[in-house]
């Protein structure tokens, strides 16, 4: 009898749970309307032209570098954000940064020297720069159009997204030109 008991226990238990149901609810009201963008991330685009004519050269003519005022790089994106550079490369395609570019000898396979496209943040402030393996390779440094994206929040760091392709930072984040 005991036995009985011990095996109808749970049966019973489990009817009465799933026996408890009652009818549906009327729908509750909407919701507030959520941030814009993944998980809450803010993102902003900017472009400015990087000039090399009004660079500032760097020690041993290695450097040329010039700043940008970005007040939409708080702390907050300091501290818990994401900031990428992209230039808009000779195929009309924003390639991300740092970027370098490599001129080989026409007498020996060989690379002459190095020009790297760059740039560095802090808050308030974007700075872009082109480095040389080389003084005389600052002569073929020229004016680029660059792309900065700017976004605030964990989501920013964590979704995901594949930043050196600004094809899908701006799909994912739903950016516009």
């Amino acid at each position: 009898m005991s036995t009985l008991r011990l095996l109808l226990a749970p049966v019973l238990l489990a009817v009465v749970l799933v026996g408890c149901e009652g009818p549906t609810g009327p729908q509750g009201p909407q919701g507030p309307q959520g941030p814009r963008g993944p998980a809450g991330a803010l993102v902003e685009t900017f472009e400015v032209e990087f000039d090399v004519d009004a660079a500032t050269e760097g020690e041993a003519g290695l450097v040329l570098f010039q700043n940008y005022d970005f007040p939409e790089i708080t702390e907050s994106v300091n501290n818990n954000g994401f900031v990428q550079a992209y230039y808009l490369a000779d195929n009309d395609t924003w390639t991300a940064m740092p970027y370098t570019f490599g001129d080989e000898s026409p007498d020996i396979n060989a690379v002459d020297y190095t020009l790297t496209l760059g740039y560095a943040w802090n808050v308030g402030l974007v700075q872009l720069f082109y480095e040389a393996s080389a003084p005389f390779a600052l002569d073929f440094a020229r004016t680029r159009t660059v792309k900065i994206v700017v976004a605030d929040g964990r989501a920013a760091t964590t979704a995901g997204v594949e930043w050196s392709d600004y094809s899908s930072v701006k799909q994912h984040f739903d950016l516009e030109e």
